[in-house]
């Protein structure tokens, strides 16, 4: 299902629940987890974590869903306040916890993307090396752009998703991902040309 066509299928579910629909409320939970988790996750890097807010999340939902007026903007408002329950618990830590290298999980697909247009056969997704040099990178990167390229590149959000679970618009999404694609590269590279695998 088209992106747009299954945030449009959202909203009606999302009514539906509102109304007091227990088993649309179910459909809404299906429909939504896997991006709220994987934005929760992006935050707080710890998939225990990630799952008590994730279902603190929806008990908040079930008992807010009838004040939400635009239901087109459901997932929105539900990544809204999984990043509320999620920053409660952040400050609870008393500071933010770096990105872990763990974390990321960058996969093989994520890594042909951020290395692609390093020059040379040597610069493979499948090395160990390399690996390192990207997840160090994509972990430096500000929250802002680290978030974007994280969400669509290693979870595979479409730009659409992405607008909704941030609450910023698609053309917002593709400058940032562009910037921190870009910023990737420059990282990446940099770090190869200091530790010998690229040359000057």
């Amino acid at each position: 299902m088209p992106a747009v066509a299954a945030l449009d299928a959202l909203s009606t579910i999302s009514s539906r629940a509102a109304a007091g629909d227990r088993e649309a409320f179910r459909h809404f939970v299906e429909r939504t987890n896997g991006t709220v988790f994987r934005v929760v996750m992006r935050m707080l890097g710890d998939s225990a974590e990630a799952q008590d807010v994730v279902q603190e999340t929806y008990v908040r939902a079930w008992h807010g869903l009838s004040t939400l007026r635009d239901h087109n903007a459901a997932l929105g408002w539900l990544c809204r306040i999984a990043r509320n329950v999620a920053t409660d618990g952040l400050r609870s830590r008393m500071s933010r916890p770096t990105q872990s290298m763990e974390t990321l999980s960058v996969s093989d697909a994520a890594l042909d993307v951020f290395t692609s247009q390093l020059p040379g056969p040597e610069h493979a997704a499948s090395s160990k090396e390399t690996r390192g040099f990207v997840m160090a990178a994509v972990a430096s990167l500000p929250e802002k752009h680290r978030m974007v390229v994280l969400l669509r590149d290693v979870d595979g959000l479409t730009y659409e998703e992405i607008g909704a679970a941030l609450d910023i618009p698609v053309g917002t999404v593709e400058s940032r991902l562009h910037r921190a694609r870009a910023a990737l590269m420059e990282l990446i590279t940099r770090r190869m040309k200091r530790t010998g695998r690229s040359e000057p």
